[in-house]
Parts: C-alpha cells; sequence; structure tokens
C-alpha cells in the first residue's frame, strides 16, 4: 500500500500494470486489498473479468497482512470485473474496471548522497566515495556484459567525488574510471556539492560547474546532468548557469523532513524550469515524502526482488490513479555517504526474467530525463521562478564562518580581476591556484553539510576532528583570497608612477564604475599626514585618524576597474560638508540620526528630501537585538520520521514570542567626530549572555547611514531552547514593495517564485529594497544573509504556504542558541566577537536597479588602498588608471580571470536591472581585440563584435554572458 495510507475497512481491487512474460498467454497482476486481522486466515479469491473466471488459492494470511496478489488474463480492452476475497469466516465483494496494461519503464537510479562532513569527517567522507567508486568500476566491469537494462550502473552525484578520487588513486584506476564513463555505465553529475545555491555568491555557482566541464572536456566524457540532492530548494539563476554550462537536465531531491515542498508545490513532473533571462533546463524532483533520495529503498531495491514485486505495483498504480501521465518513471537508490548496493542490479536481472511490463532499468541520472525529453519535450510544461531555499537558515548555526564567507566572495572576485589586470601587464605571475583553491574551499563550506559536524559522531574525538576539518574550509578561503588579493594589489602599487616627493595611497576599485568612498589606510610608522591631495585639481582631502592607527577619508571618483593615487600632506584640508554631532544627535548634508533615552534610533530623516523613513512608534525599536522563541507543534530532531509532519507544515497557529533582550542600561558616547565621518556607540548587555556594541555612522558628503554591531559573549552562551536572535528595521512607507537581489536574478517575494518554496525568509545578495512610487529604501548586509522582510513578527520556521506584505519592516535573523551551544559550534570562532554591518540609503522615485547594484555590492566590496613610495618610477601611469569599464552601469562585471586553458582572457558579465541591451566592454590598454562569446564553462561559442579597445555584447534581461578576448597580433 502506499506509504501512511490506512489499511482498508473493505475490499479494494487495484489493477496494476504489470504484465508476465509466461506463455502462451500473458497474465495480469491485481492487488486485493482488505482489512487487518490479529491472527492467521485461510484465504481463496474468485476473480470474473467479462465472465471469464479465475480461482485462486491464498493460503493461509498470516496477522497484519492486508493484500495479496493475483494474476489475471490480460485484457485487449477496456473490461469490467468482480473480485470475491474468503478471509476465514469472512467474506468481503468488489467490482472494478480493467483497461490494457500502460507500458512502463522504471529507470533506478544508483548513487550515494555525499554530505561532506555530516556522517563522518570530511577526510572519511572522501575516502568513503574513493572506495565507491572502486567497487563501482569493478562491479561495471563484472556486469558489462549482462542484458541490457540489467547492467550495473552508478552515478557520481558530485564532480567533489572525482576529484577527490583522482588525487588519491593511481592512473591505471583512473583510467578504468574513464572507460566505465565513456561506455555510460558510470555518470559524473555535473555540480561540485550539493551546495545551498542561495548563499553562494554569482562567480561561486559558475565555478560549481567547472570541474565537470574539464572533466568532459579532457576525458571525452558526456556531462549534461545536474543533480541536486537532499537541498530543498534552489536560486534561480542556477537555471541560467546550467543551461549555459551545457547542462539539459537537473535533478531535484527535495528533502521533506523539515521542508513542505511536496506538500504545497502544484509543478507537473517532469518541467522545463526557465531563468530570468528565459534559459530552461528540463527539470524533476523526487516525490518521497519524507527523504527524497531514498525512494529506491522504500520500494525493496535495496533488499529483494520480493519486496520489490509487493511494493513496485502499488506504487505505479498510484501514479496511474494521480493522473501521472508519461509512460516512464525515475527512482533515486541513494542515503547519506552510503556504500555501493549491488542487489539492485540482481533484483533487475530476476525481474526481467519474469516481467514483460514495466521494464526496470538500472539507470545513470540523465537517461530518464533524456527519454522524457525525446518522446514528450512538446508536452512538457515550463514554469518560471525562485525555487527558494527552505534550509538556508542552518548559516544561522555558524554566523562567524557565514560573515566570513560572504567576505571572501568579494575578495576572490577583486583579487582575481586585478590580478588578470597585473598579469596581462607582465607585473604579476597570476595566482591561479590560490584562487583555485579560494573558490573550492568556499564551495565545500557553502555545502549543505553546514559547519561538518557529525550528526552520530562515534567519540569525542571524531566529533572535534570533524569540526576542525569541516569549519577549516571557510578559512583556508580566506587565506587564499587575502594572498591573491594582496599579491595583485602589491603588484600593482610597485609598478604605477608616484613623481610626488611625498608619500601617496593609491586607492583601487575592483567594480565596474566609478566609485566615490571611504577608504581605511595604514600609513608607515611615524606618518600622520592631515590631509591627502588630489594631483590632479591640487584639492585637499580630509584625513581622519582612527583608535587603530589607520587613517580615513573619502575618495573621489575612483575609476572603474583603476585606481587613483592621493598624496600625503601636512597640510590642514579646507573645511567640507560639515558634520553635525551629540550625544544622541547624528547629521550629514544627506540625513539627520536620532537616538531616544533607551538607546535606539528613534528617527533617520532625509534632510534633502524632507521624508521621514522610520516608523517612530514602532516596537521593537530600529536596529534592536530581540530574541524569538519559536513554539512548534512538537520538538523533533534529526533522525526522527516525524509521523505528524502533515500537521507541522499546515503553519504553526502561535508562532513563538519575542523575548526580552536588554540585560541593562546602555551607555552611549561620541566615538569619531570628523572631519570625514561621526559616529556615535551604544553599549549594553543583552541575554545569552552577550555584550552589545551598536555604532552609528555618517560619512561626509556620502547619501547612506552605516551600522555595526559587535556581539560579544560573557561566558558561557546558551538557551533553554533553541531561540534565534533577530534585529528588527522597522521603516515608515505606505504600501511597500519588496525586491532583493539574487545570484543573478532579482526576486519580489511570492511574485517569483515556484510553489512549494520557502516564504518564510530569503537569502539576499548585496542588497534589499523597500519601495513605492514615491520612494526606496536600500539595505545592505555584508556579513549576514537572511532577511524576513514585510512581517509584523519574525516568521522562521512557520512553513508559510504564501507570503504577503504586512509591514515596512525588515527582520534580519543573525543566529541561533541552543542548549547544546557550544557543543557543535566551530572550533574556529568559539566565544570570538560576532560583528555585523549594515548600510542604509534611500533615494525618491520607484527603484533604479542601477543604484541598488552601486550600493550593495559597494558596500561589500571595499576600495582597497595601497601605499605608494615618493618618487616611485612605474610602468603604469601617475595619478590614475582604469584598466576595463563596463556601460551601461546596470551591466556588471562579475570577474575578470585568465582563461582556464590559458588562451586569453575570460569577462563574465550580469545584466541587473532585467532589461536587455548591447553592452560595452572597453580595455583601453589592450589592443587590438578579438573576442567571442562562450559558454558559463569558457568554451567558445560565436564571434563578437569588437572595435578598436571596445567589445559589445548582446545580453537578455538578466543575461549571465562569458566572453573570451584574445588581444595582440
Amino acid at each position: 500500500m502506499p506509504q501512511n495510507t490506512p489499511p482498508p475497512s473493505t475490499l479494494q481491487v487495484v489493477p496494476t500494470p504489470l504484465v508476465t512474460r509466461a506463455a502462451p498467454t500473458a497474465q495480469r497482476l491485481i492487488v486485493l486489498q482488505f482489512p487487518m486481522a490479529r491472527e492467521p486466515r485461510p484465504a481463496r479469491a474468485h476473480i470474473e473479468i467479462d465472465g471469464r473466471g479465475v480461482e485462486a488459492d491464498l493460503g493461509v494470511v498470516p496477522p497484519g497482512e492486508t493484500m495479496a496478489q493475483v494474476l489475471v488474463p490480460e485484457v485487449s480492452g477496456p473490461a469490467s470485473g468482480y473480485a470475491y476475497l474468503r478471509l476465514g469466516e469472512q467474506g468481503w465483494q468488489a467490482t472494478f474496471s480493467l483497461a490494457p496494461a500502460r507500458p512502463w519503464t522504471v529507470y533506478v537510479v544508483p548513487h550515494s548522497h555525499t554530505d561532506i562532513g555530516f556522517t563522518h569527517p570530511a577526510s572519511e567522507v572522501a575516502c568513503i566515495h574513493d572506495e565507491n567508486t572502486d567497487e563501482a568500476i569493478a562491479l561495471c566491469d563484472l556486469t558489462k556484459d549482462w542484458p541490457d537494462g540489467c547492467r550495473f550502473k552508478w552515478t557520481c552525484e558530485v564532480s567533489w567525488q572525482i576529484e577527490n578520487y583522482v588525487r588519491s588513486r593511481p592512473l591505471q584506476r583512473v583510467r578504468q574510471l574513464q572507460e566505465c564513463l565513456r561506455r555510460g555505465q558510470m555518470e559524473v553529475a555535473a555540480i561540485y556539492a550539493g551546495i545551498h545555491s542561495d548563499i553562494c555568491g554569482l562567480e561561486e555557482l559558475a565555478r560549481s560547474l567547472y570541474l565537470a566541464a574539464r572533466l568532459r572536456r579532457d576525458w571525452g566524457i558526456g556531462v549534461d546532468t545536474a543533480m541536486m540532492t537532499d537541498v530543498p530548494g534552489l536560486t534561480w539563476a542556477y537555471a541560467q548557469m546550467l543551461a549555459k554550462a551545457g547542462i539539459r537536465y537537473l535533478i531535484v531531491a527535495d528533502n521533506n523532513f523539515a521542508a513542505p515542498f511536496l506538500r504545497f508545490t502544484d509543478l507537473p513532473r517532469p518541467f522545463f524550469w526557465e531563468a530570468p533571462d528565459a534559459s530552461r533546463v528540463l527539470a524533476w524532483y523526487t516525490d518521497d515524502p519524507t527523504w527524497s533520495y531514498i525512494e529506491g529503498y522504500r520500494l525493496g531495491f535495496g533488499e529483494s526482488y520480493r519486496h520489490v514485486l509487493r511494493e513496485l505495483p502499488l506504487k505505479l498504480a498510484e501514479l496511474e490513479s494521480q493522473g501521472y501521465p508519461y509512460d516512464a518513471f525515475q527512482l533515486q537508490l541513494a542515503s547519506d555517504n552510503c556504500r555501493v548496493p549491488f542487489r539492485p542490479a540482481l533484483i533487475a536481472r530476476e525481474w526481467q526474467e519474469h516481467w514483460a511490463n514495466p521494464q526496470v532499468r538500472l539507470a545513470t541520472a540523465r537517461e530518464f530525463l533524456a527519454h522524457m525529453e525525446a518522446a514528450y519535450e512538446a508536452r512538457l510544461p515550463a514554469h518560471r521562478g525562485d525555487w527558494t531555499n527552505w534550509w538556508s537558515s542552518t548559516v544561522l548555526g555558524f554566523p562567524h564562518e557565514s560573515a566570513l564567507g560572504r567576505r571572501v566572495k568579494g575578495e576572490l572576485a577583486s583579487a582575481e580581476k586585478l590580478a588578470s589586470w597585473a598579469s596581462t601587464a607582465g607585473l604579476l605571475a597570476y595566482p591561479a591556484d590560490l584562487l583555485s583553491k579560494g573558490y573550492h574551499r568556499l564551495l565545500a563550506f557553502d555545502e549543505h553539510s553546514g559547519g561538518g559536524g557529525l550528526w552520530r559522531p562515534r567519540s569525542e574525538e571524531e566529533q572535534v576532528r570533524a569540526l576542525l576539518e569541516g569549519y577549516a574550509f571557510p578559512y583556508e578561503a580566506a587565506d587564499a583570497a587575502r594572498a591573491a588579493l594582496e599579491q595583485a594589489a602589491r603588484a600593482l602599487a610597485a609598478h604605477v608612477s608616484n613623481p610626488h616627493a611625498t608619500h601617496s595611497l593609491l586607492v583601487l576599485n575592483s567594480l565596474s564604475w566609478p566609485r566615490t568612498g571611504v577608504v581605511e589606510a595604514r600609513l608607515p610608522d611615524g606618518m600622520q599626514p592631515r590631509s591627502l591631495v588630489d594631483p590632479e585639481t591640487g584639492q585637499h582631502l580630509p584625513v581622519q585618524s582612527l583608535a587603530s592607527g589607520e587613517v580615513r577619508f573619502i575618495a573621489p571618483e575612483v575609476p572603474p576597474m583603476g585606481y587613483r593615487a592621493f598624496a600625503v600632506s601636512s597640510a590642514e584640508a579646507p573645511a567640507g560638508d560639515e558634520l553635525g554631532f551629540s550625544d544622541r544627535h547624528l547629521q550629514n548634508r544627506y540625513y539627520c540620526v536620532e537616538l531616544d533615552d533607551r538607546g535606539w534610533i528613534a528617527s533617520i530623516h532625509d534632510r534633502e528630501h524632507g521624508r521621514e523613513l522610520l516608523s517612530g512608534t514602532a516596537e521593537p525599536a530600529f536596529g534592536e537585538l530581540v530574541w524569538y522563541q519559536p513554539r512548534p507543534h512538537r520538538e523533533f530532531g534529526l533522525g526522527d520520521e516525524f509521523p505528524d509532519q502533515v500537521e507541522l507544515y499546515e503553519g504553526v497557529p502561535v508562532p513563538g514570542e519575542i523575548l526580552a533582550s536588554s540585560g541593562g542600561e546602555p551607555t552611549i558616547r561620541i566615538s569619531e567626530r570628523g572631519p570625514v565621518s561621526a559616529s556615535l556607540v551604544i553599549e549594553r548587555r543583552v541575554e545569552g549572555p552577550f555584550l552589545l556594541r551598536q555604532e552609528v555612522t555618517l560619512h561626509a558628503g556620502l547619501r547612506r547611514v552605516e551600522m555595526s554591531y559587535l556581539l560579544t559573549p560573557e561566558g558561557e552562551t546558551s538557551a533553554p531552547k533553541t531561540r534565534f536572535a533577530y534585529l528588527c528595521f522597522p521603516f515608515q512607507l505606505d504600501d511597500p514593495r519588496f525586491t532583493l537581489e539574487l545570484p543573478g536574478a532579482l526576486l519580489t517575494p511570492e511574485e517569483d517564485q515556484l510553489k512549494g518554496s520557502c516564504r518564510d525568509f530569503w537569502a539576499v545578495q548585496h542588497w534589499l529594497a523597500l519601495q513605492n512610487a514615491g520612494y526606496t529604501l536600500l539595505i545592505s548586509a555584508p556579513d549576514t544573509p537572511l532577511v524576513e522582510p514585510g512581517r509584523l513578527a519574525p516568521s522562521h520556521q512557520q512553513f508559510l504556504r504564501q507570503w504577503r506584505a504586512e509591514a515596512a519592516t525588515v527582520w534580519v535573523p543573525i543566529l541561533s542558541l541552543g542548549p547544546q551551544h557550544g557543543a557543535t559550534d566551530s572550533p574556529y570562532s568559539r566565544s570570538a566577537p560576532l560583528r555585523l554591518r549594515f548600510s542604509l540609503t534611500s533615494h525618491p522615485g520607484p527603484l533604479d536597479p542601477a543604484a541598488a547594484m552601486r550600493h550593495g555590492w559597494g558596500s561589500s566590496n571595499p576600495l582597497i588602498a595601497v601605499s605608494l613610495p615618493s618618487g616611485q618610477d612605474g610602468q603604469l601611469p601617475p595619478g590614475r588608471a582604469s584598466w576595463c569599464s563596463v556601460a551601461p552601469e546596470r551591466v556588471l562585471l562579475v570577474t575578470a580571470k585568465r582563461a582556464e586553458d590559458g588562451d586569453g582572457l575570460i569577462f563574465r558579465l550580469w545584466e541587473g536591472s532585467g532589461a536587455a541591451c548591447v553592452a560595452s566592454l572597453t580595455l583601453p590598454g589592450l589592443g587590438p581585440l578579438r573576442a567571442s562569446r562562450c559558454s558559463i564553462v569558457e568554451e567558445d561559442l560565436t564571434p563578437l563584435e569588437a572595435e578598436g579597445h571596445t567589445v559589445r555584447i548582446p545580453m537578455r534581461g538578466f543575461g549571465i554572458e562569458t566572453v573570451r578576448i584574445r588581444h595582440g597580433k
């Protein structure tokens, strides 16, 4: 019987599509379902179909059994039937109808679900999959002469498995793997690891497909299928990434044990998942109600032919009754880091001996969807929208590493672009190994196993080792990124001419538009400038000394992907845009910020447009930290089977309560007092226990308000039950509409989502907007990804079916705390202060995506300062230079890098507003240029128009385009 279906109260007849191979006439399997009893019962059945009778002695039915199988002659057309079942002293009868059996092919896809660090330490997980690949190669060879459909087949679910295998095995074994892949008994799926794709950066998502593309190219194998197993959701633009990487098919095993995707969705299977730019992939999702990828095990393919014969007919009959219209179906056969099962091949061979229909075939991942596309492409519907991930909230368990990962994404992109500039100019050996290591470690950490803590460790030593290995990934990525960035920045600075007799600061801009922004730099010991001189204008720029020993100034109009140099001066800068401040008040030309008596922000007034931005009467206050205690229907943990999960997914009537957070009176002081910046610092103790330090800053001449938080543990931090810390940002805006930036797309909650995707929270890349026709507010959160916009109260794990804007409020969850807090924390950040930054700006009128991009990406990618010694000679021009620029400004240069094959440079661009255009990429110092449009994974496609130093690239709205540029003769 179908899972979770209670036994019937009377006789039910279920025709199945099973038809025997037995001569002289084919026979059809029907299932009789009947009430359960607690004692053995002798059973006989009488079946009549269009007047032809069949008698069946069913033997003794054991206690608890509720079904029996009977073979009847197959029919050639629609027929009516009658069944009588005698069980002990009881008898039941039922009528039924029967049509010729629908042809079926069941594709069974064995694989091992890769959890990096979930069941074992990461190094052991790699060994498990290495051994699995060894075993799979041996079984492929053992069965290569078996009948078609019975030969053993295996899919390497992620390319991370192959990366480890090539590193650990001799060349002869790798060649055996290549042979299995080429003859189709094994397959490599395209994605590097089972990532939280909405947490990843745009370039990181592209890199998640590079290894598979290299295997496809270098090994001469087909790689056109991606698998996303366990994670319940993918970010929208990943469909575009896959399609533009040559990936046609996507198999998603949305795990439903803590996500109601199946319960909420109305998506057909399969369907074309359409990206924001209208590219698409053919997608399939599994339908196991709880554990997504074990469906093949549930139907007996890990046990015996007999078990499959009992379960599979009912599954197929259930699909037919639900209106599933196709002749093929796929079953995944996997569990977490499981060993290779050989039994499915034996079951398939035995099945073929008995049954003409359905066909049961062992298959690799691509075979089912390739069949569906070939047979039904014109009938398959297309659906647009974000498959918003239900599980991204796991990052709240490791907020320090989450913040570090967000910073590393920006640093890697900056390092890559600056290194491309420096290496093209002959100033630096391109740091390919550092950059590759950075992306690979980042992808391994953004994998869905989180920090690598074990589910059920066998010992304390194993737990410690798992944490050390798993949490090392982001720190190793950070080390690689910073080393590459420092090498590139210093190589450029070492070759910039500085004809001045004084020391200078070189300010580098790694983004593709001119920027005016805050720069913080450390000067040589003993140097205390009173200003910096812009050599082009002679203007003296104010300098502010910081407690850290650094200096801060505002660098004006730093060219796109370029630099400006500013000379150190002992002369006083003239008074500029004056900053006003007191112990409750900050003011610059654009904004006025006021604190209330409790030390929370009571007002942010737009002075330029005469508008108050905050709802002054809101509780909690703007920027206040609150604790949220969820109240689910029941406490549950990993490993539970959730018998009442249906109730759980109906939404929690009392979702939780907001707890008091403040533990004492605040202290308020002026921290910075101009001429560049003014800031107020508010300190207080909060529940946890923590010391909360909040700083609010305004800069002279910049239209933005900056807020930073430092949350420092005071002793052991814990809570009786799991609770979540939120920052609350209530704004004043009528009829607000929310828009947030995803990797490679913009999303309006509810409007741009697939049914069944998460409505409780969203992961934001660089900015979130609240807007109406008259005004727009923009928030950037460089260190924390999750937001819950438009809610009156936090909605963590309410399992909302539908989202609607209730208020102009943004809730930002920042961390979780529970009774076991500390046991599985990162050993690298335990008891460390958590630093979070936010930046707010606004403009009149509706949302301007280009302005939002400039604010969000600028907040996450600060200008970089490097010292220039006086009198330095160099081949790069003094003052200012720009390596490349992109127009229009709504097109972002995501990265510039050396091509993987060493042939030219690769530029990746993203159109961030949704409006098609022809982008111009200009490289003034290079020429003549030859350019071609490439796939995401750097395969040349078509030539592009190049004129002088400029290449023109046609772009769809939200299109991601990859361009190869060769220069010189």
